[in-house]
């Protein structure tokens, strides 16, 4: 974490999880990434807390964290590169798309 002159806080950049740059040009085109369920966006994981950003299939971006919920799952864990969601006692896991 890092503080501007304006004393804001920001995470530093060695702190995120690099993401794709195809995913990156095509995160917000509808129909371009999965057409069902969430896409993770990339993650940040810092010692006072992580977030993910998903991208809904419909193409909206969501930045959450854990205990947060999205489509009917819990936002169990985010880590590097991954997250875990939860809904009636299972446990999926949502990786960094590989294209």
């Amino acid at each position: 974490m890092t503080t501007d002159s304006a004393g804001d806080e920001s995470v530093a950049s060695d702190e995120t999880t690099p993401t794709n740059d195809t995913v990156v040009s095509n995160a917000t085109i509808p129909g371009v990434m999965p057409k069902k369920g969430l896409t993770l966006l990339g993650t940040i994981v810092t010692p006072s807390g992580a977030r993910a950003l998903l991208r809904h299939s419909a193409g909206g971006v969501e930045q959450v964290g854990p205990g947060d919920k999205v489509s009917g799952h819990e936002v169990a864990a985010i880590e590097d590169g991954f997250i875990l969601l939860s809904r009636a006692g299972e446990t999926k896991r949502l990786t960094l798309p590989l294209h």
